[in-house]
């Protein structure tokens, strides 16, 4: 399959990074800061480089779960900064795990994604069962070192209805075969969700059903500030069949602010990274449909984007 460069944030290699913006009349900015060096804190970003080791040892409270029965048990009693650790095995979900308790981890006992897999297809039909996986409206919540599969939509952060929220914290996932958002930040009322990450995690959708109608493997928005996106790979994405669907790979838009996203490698999505509604194409952004979002400082640092040619794509 031949391989074409659509959408270059900044390669690997460079030395500069960019922030891209979109004003309040639609005009698309973009300006280079800082130098960036793997074996130095990231000077762009003021944050150092992930280094994508496991997790420590959990302190304070800790529940085992081993089942689904198990984990229905310890969400029906689930306490501010409780740790759930999973031990191996594949959890089909009867429902949405609903956060609402501010600093709760979950995460795999091994460290390895490999031995945890939650789904939403909990009759191995295929089909999930319903939609959101985790659906978090509260602070300081870490879902960490486990697979997620067959969720329309895995990871949906929000604010309470009531006051903004902050601080979640995705690590080491593997999101497979998701059919709306890997990640979707989003609004509820008029609050939203500041200063998450999604880090050293691998978000890609191959399945033929997630094909035929996913919409952006990571979709920040609704006035969200000062997310990072840092050293995943997103991707590759339905490349075996050209479709019809957006296939964003990442999407900041509709007042998100401050937005980093760096060292990341983005493939096979045909929409590489949008800003706003503009699409990045060799560093530069094209076309802005005039929706009146405002997007201010994202900051694109040392993203490879990648887009494979596909049978009955009509750009080839």
């Amino acid at each position: 399959m031949n391989s074409r460069l659509l959408a270059v944030a900044a390669l690997a290699a460079s030395s500069a990074c960019s922030f891209v913006g979109i004003d309040g009349d639609n005009n698309v900015f973009d300006a280079s800061v800082g130098d960036d060096d793997a074996s130095q804190p990231d000077a762009s970003t003021g944050a150092e480089r992930f280094d994508c080791a496991p997790l420590p040892a959990p302190t304070g409270t800790v529940v085992t779960v081993s089942d689904v029965p198990g984990l229905e048990a310890a969400l029906a009693a689930l306490a501010p900064d409780t740790t759930i650790l999973f031990e191996p095995g594949t959890y089909g979900l009867g429902g949405t795990i609903e956060v609402r308790v501010d600093g709760v981890v979950f995460r795999s006992s091994t460290g390895d994604p490999a031995d945890v897999t939650l789904t939403n297809d909990a009759n191995g039909n295929g089909i999930p069962d319903f939609n959101r996986m985790f659906d978090i409206e509260a602070s300081n919540v870490t879902v960490a070192e486990m697979t997620l599969e067959r969720s329309p939509t895995p990871l949906t952060v929000s604010g309470t209805g009531a006051d903004d929220t902050s601080g979640a914290r995705f690590y080491r996932l593997v999101i497979v075969d998701f059919e709306d958002r890997g990640l979707e930040v989003l609004a509820n009322g008029v609050t939203t969700s500041h200063d998450g990450t999604l880090a050293c995690s691998r978000v890609e959708a191959e399945d033929s059903d997630a094909c035929n109608n996913f919409t952006a493997a990571i979709d920040i928005r609704a006035a969200a500030d000062n997310w990072r996106i840092s050293e995943n790979t997103i991707g590759p994405f339905c490349s075996q069949v050209f479709s019809t669907t957006t296939q964003l790979g990442i999407r900041i838009s509709r007042r998100a602010r401050f937005t980093v996203i760096d060292h990341n490698s983005v493939l096979s999505a045909r929409d590489g990274i949008k800003i706003g509604d503009a699409s990045i194409s060799f560093a530069s952004c094209n076309g802005v449909d005039g929706d009146g979002w405002d997007v201010y400082q994202t900051l694109l640092c040392n993203n490879v984007v990648t887009y494979d040619d596909v049978a009955g794509d009509p750009d080839d």
